[in-house]
């Protein structure tokens, strides 16, 4: 051992060993979203080795954990919404009229809508209508209403579609 390690009592690596330890063993990145002592939505990304070890890190920080995904999967969700825009085919009037009639005629049988969305995103054939029905789907899962849901489409679904389903929604007759 190296008279300076012994000196300082503290370990130095070179260059020589340097292949020898393990380089890039980072522990992942945690994209998470929690609710701090006020109530308010705080969002950002933890180094753990674990989720749960995350939480705990968001626990004594104050911060009430709601949702912790590993950074890889957030980033790639990212990269489909960007290929969403650049890579895939658009949706065709067409496919919005065979959704359309397919929607009206499950709903009108007393299927569920939910359960309606899903049957329709397996079915669909266009990738970009296949994505946004699941994101959809997701946004009346977590409580808005359909026409809101279909608002955060422009390109897909045109203004008056939206106007048609927010009609129905309000009357009850959708």
């Amino acid at each position: 051992m190296p008279r300076s390690w012994r000196r300082t009592g503290a370990l130095r690596c070179t260059r020589s060993c340097a292949s020898a330890t393990p380089r890039n063993r980072t522990m992942p990145q945690f994209a998470y979203q929690g609710r701090n002592a006020r109530g308010e939505l705080v969002k950002g990304t933890l180094e753990g080795p674990t989720s749960s070890a995350v939480a705990d890190q968001l626990f004594s920080t104050g911060v009430t954990p709601v949702h912790i995904d590993e950074a890889k999967a957030a980033v790639a969700v990212a990269a489909s919404k960007l290929q969403l825009s650049f890579g895939e085919p658009k949706v065709e009037l067409a496919d919005l009229m065979l959704l359309s009639r397919q929607m009206h005629t499950l709903l009108k049988s007393g299927v569920p809508i939910i359960r309606a969305l899903s049957g329709l995103e397996e079915s669909a054939a266009n990738p970009t209508l296949r994505s946004t029905i699941v994101e959809v789907r997701e946004s009346l899962e977590s409580g808005h209403e359909l026409s809101q849901a279909l608002r955060r489409h422009p390109k897909v679904f045109p203004a008056y579609m939206l106007s048609l389903v927010r009609v129905g929604e309000v009357t009850g007759r959708l």
